[in-house]
């Protein structure tokens, strides 16, 4: 089974409408439909072109026989990420936001607000604490933290639902929620500089493209 987080995200100038499409499903699905073929561990930017095709074919009728646009659109399994240190000063001064310091499932929509709440507090902690950048970076993290700590733990049951939503559908009718019976999954704290890992298997695995609303040129 394959599963999909799609939203609209911009419109381009020549008026075609663009939405994030980002795909899911189990590990055994992903080998049998023989989409493990491509080698993560490469550096970013090629994309796995095969699975784009594949999916555009499973997909075609709710993307209405349309393409699917790559971007570095690749297989990978979503880890939680929680940064023990969200700044430091050597050997230079660095503060990490959004991403870089902290993650939450996709499903739960809070990525983009996330980095732009870290953004106002680090604005805030600078302004308030002129010439003095290691209390100004403390209070970063203080002031950010609890809400990020907050959004990680809703987006917890979601995560596991989702690792999980191929033995929900074939269990439950239709309807029914099992949302109330999922186990609850530990998140893994990684660092951020941390690469994809290809073993041992993901019990899920996510790819990542962009839907065309409507057809323009390439």
């Amino acid at each position: 089974m394959f599963a999909v987080h799609g939203y609209p995200i911009t419109t381009t100038a020549a008026g075609a409408a663009l939405s994030t499409f980002i795909v899911e499903t189990d590990e055994a699905t992903w080998r049998a439909a023989g989409l493990d073929e491509f080698d993560v561990t490469v550096p970013p930017g090629p994309s796995d072109e095969k699975t784009r095709a594949y999916l555009e074919e499973v997909f075609a009728e709710q993307i209405e026989g349309r393409k699917l646009l790559v971007n570095n659109s690749r297989w990978g399994n979503f880890r939680t990420r929680r940064t023990a240190r969200w700044a430091t000063l050597d050997p230079r001064p660095v503060a990490l936001l959004g991403d870089a310091a902290h993650t939450a499932h996709f499903s739960v929509g809070s990525g983009t607000k996330m980095a732009m709440e870290d953004a106002v507090a680090l604005a805030q902690a600078l302004t308030s604490h002129p010439g003095d950048l290691p209390a100004a970076l403390t209070a970063y993290e203080a002031a950010a933290r609890p809400s990020v700590d907050a959004v990680q733990g809703a987006a917890r049951p979601s995560l596991s639902w989702w690792e999980h939503f191929g033995r929900y559908h074939d269990a439950f009718e239709p309807g029914s929620s099992p949302t109330t019976s999922c186990p609850a999954a530990s998140p893994t704290p990684v660092s951020p500089a941390a690469t994809p890992v290809s073993s041992p298997p993901p019990t899920a695995r996510g790819w990542r493209a962009t839907a065309r609303s409507r057809s323009t040129p390439r």
